[in-house]
C-alpha cells in the first residue's frame, strides 16, 4: 500500500503545498521529509482522490482475490470476492527510501499497521491435514500489528514527451504479531464442524499464515502495483520526485 501513499503524498506537495511539507530530493535526508510527509498525508487519503482514479484508502474496496493453496498441513484454495480492507489508515509509518541509477528508480517502505481487517465472501475447498474441507459464505481476516515493507523498482519511459515511471517489478512482506479468522458456512451450515475447523485454524493461525502468506503477498501486491500505476501514468515523474 505505501507506494500509492508515497506518490499521492508527494502529489498533494506539489499542487497543495500549503498543507503539506515539500520534499526536494537534492535536501541532505529527503527520506527524512518523505516520511514526515507520507505520515502527514495518511487521513487525508482515507477518501481517496476519484478525479485521478485514486481509491479509498480506508476502507479499501477490490473485487477479486485467489490464495492458492500451500504446501503443508494447510492445503486450502480460497477464493474471495466483494472484499473490503479496514484499518490500513491508521499505519504509522517506519521507513520511507528512495533510489534512482541512470533510469531505474527504487522505492521502499515499511510500516506498522496496528489492525488490518478483511471482510469478503469467500468460496473454499481443500483439506487440513486429511481431512476435507469446503465452504461458502462470509469471511473476516484479522492481521494484527501487521510489519508491511514494500519495495518496488521502476523504469522510466517517455510519454508524449514527458517521463513517466512503469512499474518492473514490486516486492511485498507482510509479518503479523498474529492472525485471527472466521470462516462462515463451513460444511454446508454444520455448525459443530465449522466451529471446529474454525478453532483449529485460530490455535494454528502460525501455520495457516505460513502456508498462504506468499498467495496473500502476491494478491495484495498486484492490487497496490495497479493502484500506483494509474497515478504514475498521469503524473510525471518529475512531478512526483522534485530535484531542483
Amino acid at each position: 500500500m505505501w507506494i500509492f501513499l508515497l506518490t499521492l503524498t508527494l502529489f498533494v506537495n506539489g499542487y497543495y503545498g500549503e498543507n503539506f511539507g515539500f520534499c526536494n530530493f537534492k535536501n541532505p535526508n529527503p527520506n527524512k521529509c518523505l516520511l514526515s510527509s507520507i505520515q502527514s498525508a495518511v487521513k487525508m487519503l482515507r477518501p481517496g482522490m476519484p478525479q485521478y482514479g485514486m481509491k479509498p484508502l480506508d476502507p479499501l474496496h477490490t473485487d477479486k482475490l485467489t490464495f492458492g493453496s500451500g504446501n503443508g498441513p494447510v492445503q486450502l484454495t480460497q477464493y474471495y470476492d466483494n472484499i473490503t480492507v479496514t484499518g490500513l489508515s491508521d499505519s504509522i509509518l517506519n521507513k520511507a527510501h528512495y533510489d534512482e541509477a541512470d533510469d531505474i528508480v527504487t522505492i521502499l517502505f515499511s510500516a506498522t499497521c496496528p489492525l488490518a481487517t478483511q471482510i469478503a465472501h469467500y468460496h473454499a475447498k481443500g483439506q487440513i491435514s486429511t481431512l476435507p474441507v469446503f465452504g461458502d459464505g462470509e469471511a473476516i481476516l484479522k492481521l494484527v500489528n501487521l510489519q508491511l515493507l514494500l519495495e518496488f523498482k521502476c523504469k522510466k519511459v517517455q510519454k508524449s514527451g514527458k517521463t513517466h515511471l512503469k512499474i518492473n517489478s514490486l516486492f511485498l512482506n507482510m509479518v503479523p504479531e498474529k492472525v485471527t479468522m472466521y470462516f462462515g458456512n463451513l460444511f454446508d451450515g454444520n455448525k459443530l464442524l465449522g466451529d471446529n475447523i474454525n478453532k483449529v485454524l485460530n490455535d494454528e493461525w502460525q501455520a495457516m499464515w505460513t502456508d498462504v502468506k506468499s498467495e496473500v503477498e502476491k494478491g495484495y501486491g498486484k492490487i497496490f502495483r495497479d493502484y500506483a500505476q494509474v497515478f504514475f501514468d498521469k503524473v510525471p515523474s518529475d512531478q512526483i520526485f522534485i530535484k531542483n
